[in-house]
């Protein structure tokens, strides 16, 4: 396995097709040699998401190679449940969603979904979300736990990376067509409708 990691910046697409190119390199295969590709879906900053979603796709079309998707939240839940030997019981990993808001899935002790995904204002979350005894976790279980301190908290690093995204793709059947996003926020950018000029009659 082969990986290369690019600081966060701006020009995220820019620098995606790179890191896969020399990622590539260093593990000496070629694209005509991928068998199957992997994607986190987010939920996330939505240009990230977009970005690296269009580089996949555009790999998938010209290699023939099938998408697996993997929201960003199971492959934290991952993580953590591997972290504790798949024991523990049921958790839930909250992540930062900016505006006083966390992106949120309850999950089984295994790692399988409990339940969807939500995006969970902070000011609205309330221990009463979840059942008695579920553990808080993830780079935003924290700041639920100050909003209502009625759940344990395991602080563990699990924040996804690509290494754990790969082996779940792995374990996971390709399914036809390519995996649509996971956005739970409408995205920042609105159509300027102000601007937009009428139709010349016809």
């Amino acid at each position: 396995m082969a990986l290369q990691e690019g600081a966060p910046a701006r020009e995220q697409a820019e620098n995606l097709m790179p890191l896969i190119d020399a990622a590539l390199r260093e593990a000496r295969v070629a694209y005509s040699d991928i068998g199957r590709l992997a994607a986190s879906l987010g939920p996330g900053s939505f240009s990230g998401v977009r970005a690296s979603l269009a580089a996949i796709y555009g790999v998938s079309i010209a290699t023939g190679a099938p998408v697996v998707g993997v929201s960003s939240l199971e492959i934290m839940a991952r993580k953590f449940a591997v972290a504790r030997g798949f024991a523990g019981g049921p958790f839930f990993i909250a992540a930062p969603a900016g505006r006083e808001a966390v992106y949120g899935q309850a999950f089984h002790e295994d790692a399988a979904p409990a339940a969807p995904p939500a995006l969970i204002p902070v000011a609205l979350w309330s221990g009463a979300m979840i059942a008695s005894g579920v553990t808080l976790a993830g780079p935003a279980a924290t700041a639920l736990s100050a909003a209502a301190a009625d759940a344990p908290v395991d602080e563990r690093p699990c924040a996804p990376d690509a290494a754990t995204l790969a082996r779940m793709a792995l374990e996971r059947t390709p399914t036809p067509g390519l995996p649509a996003p996971l956005y739970l926020r409408a995205a920042d950018a609105k159509p300027q409708m102000s601007k937009v000029l009428p139709r010349a009659a016809s």
